[in-house]
């Protein structure tokens, strides 16, 4: 039998080029980002239609937990029946999201016709173009951290571009115009992701030695939704006590980051002592400062784990956004206030990409959409209605915004000292059950069989675990 061809897309080699799964996840979560940029709607928002700080926040809330809902959905169906058609559905949930923005007159039509519709669409596209995809493509240990972390750099960099773009829409075609025009956008990216996403094909294969090669048992070049007997399933993964833990910190991080992220554009364009009493454009320019050390930080603590190991890393962004945002309630100017945001972004951004790189060396990548869906449905879902909410009530009755920073503070702190109880020590990170451990050991006697046959007079025929 023939080895089988490449996949290709528009006659590019897919197997020598596969960052470009990575770049497909950077363009989906650019979408997804633009959550962060939403901040700049809401002084607009409010005085227009007299909305109080957590009645505006309670859309951005939705789109949140809708978000946090479709990954885990969106995992499961990525994890069945490919990456394709969840990101069909999540496009045009998204792009219609966007669009009813542009018609929305009340506060419930901002939360049910824009807010969930958009959540769960920017929910199926992440499924359908990161973790699970780019995990499938980068098994090698010391690539994967990194190419995930660059896979999701646009949830956190989306802002660096929207929300300049979107405040020069407010101040040139309003605020109705510019969603409409942002709703055209998302269907044209959706369209062009559509084209390329797919699952490593069923046959080729992935070996230290060998990096991707087509495997000697199978032609076919169908995306194949590959299993692998090793890897635990979710609810096998549930009664690791590893899974909560990382769903806990997931939790912790988030809110914290969420809390003070959702309202950095109306801080800064507050008048002092409680803001900065800047321009909306000067505001823009600390969120654009915020979301570019946001994405940043998700490739650099992907490269950052491969030299620490993933604990130590989490730690270390744990305690950086401790920093940051402690950083944040301290700020009088501007030129304090970008340092800060700087820090608080690059934290946030690298706690965000390793959850899902720990979650991959836990229990390998088979169920990882849905997993990761899982921790995804808690962390950010949960934690993207507690953040906002909480600080927008903490503000509404203090009319302050150092007790917002003070808290998320708090919660980043508790995420830095639970990484250090609950989490596994650097080369302990995979888990097994009885079944996969048999699986696996099952796996290595035929590869170690195979060995032998090939090579009877070989010095060395040991087989290596196989890397999730």
């Amino acid at each position: 039998m023939s080895p089988a061809p490449p996949p290709r897309w528009l006659g590019v080699d897919l197997v020598r080029r596969r960052w470009l799964f990575p770049l497909a996840g950077l363009m989906g979560t650019t979408i997804g980002g633009s959550t962060y940029a939403i901040s700049v709607f809401v002084n607009p928002w409010e005085d227009e239609f007299g909305w109080d700080r957590t009645e505006t926040l309670s859309a951005l809330a939705v789109a949140i937990l809708a978000t946090g809902v479709a990954m885990f959905l969106g995992g499961i169906a990525v994890d069945r029946w490919g990456p394709r058609p969840t990101l069909i559905t999540g496009g045009v949930l998204a792009t219609v999201g966007m669009f009813n923005a542009s018609r929305i007159d009340t506060l419930g039509e901002l939360s049910l016709l824009f807010g969930a519709p958009f959540g769960l669409g920017i929910g199926l596209i992440y499924s359908a173009t990161t973790i699970a995809l780019v995990a499938r493509w980068y098994p090698d240990p010391d690539k994967r951290g990194a190419a995930i972390g660059w896979s999701v750099v646009g949830f956190g960099m989306s802002a660096v571009v929207v929300a300049p773009l979107w405040t020069w829409g407010l101040e040139t075609i309003g605020w109705r115009d510019t969603f409409a025009w942002s709703a055209l956008v998302v269907a044209i990216i959706s369209l062009m992701l559509v084209t390329i996403v797919r699952f490593p094909p069923a046959g080729w294969a992935w070996t230290q030695e060998q990096g991707w090669h087509p495997s000697e048992d199978a032609a076919s070049t169908d995306p194949g939704v590959q299993r692998f007997g090793w890897d635990l399933t979710l609810a096998e993964a549930a009664r690791s006590r590893y899974l909560w833990a990382l769903a806990l910190l997931f939790l912790f991080s988030t809110s914290g980051g969420l809390l003070a992220i959702a309202q950095a554009a109306a801080w800064a364009e507050e008048d002092a002592p409680s803001g900065l009493g800047v321009s909306a454009g000067v505001a823009a320019a600390v969120v654009v400062a915020l979301s570019f050390a946001n994405g940043s930080g998700r490739p650099t603590f992907g490269w950052i784990s491969a030299r620490l190991g993933l604990r130590r890393s989490m730690v270390l962004a744990y305690a950086l956004l401790t920093c940051g945002l402690l950083g944040l309630a301290a700020s009088t100017t501007v030129w304090h206030a970008v340092p800060a945001s700087l820090l608080t972004g690059l934290a946030f951004g690298g706690a965000l990409s390793l959850n899902p790189v720990m979650a991959a060396f836990l229990f390998g990548v088979s169920s990882l959409g849905r997993i990761y869906g899982f921790l995804f449905l808690v962390g950010f879902g949960l934690g993207g209605v507690v953040g906002p909410l909480l600080g927008g009530a903490l503000y509404d009755r203090l009319d302050d915004y150092a007790p917002v920073f003070l808290v998320a503070a708090g919660t980043a702190l508790a995420a830095a000292v639970a990484a250090r109880l609950l989490l596994p020590a650097p080369g302990a990170e995979r888990q097994h059950t009885a079944r996969s451990q048999a699986a696996l050991d099952e796996f290595v006697a035929a590869m170690t069989a195979a060995s032998q046959t090939d090579h009877p007079t070989g010095s060395d025929s040991s087989v290596a675990e196989p890397v999730a």
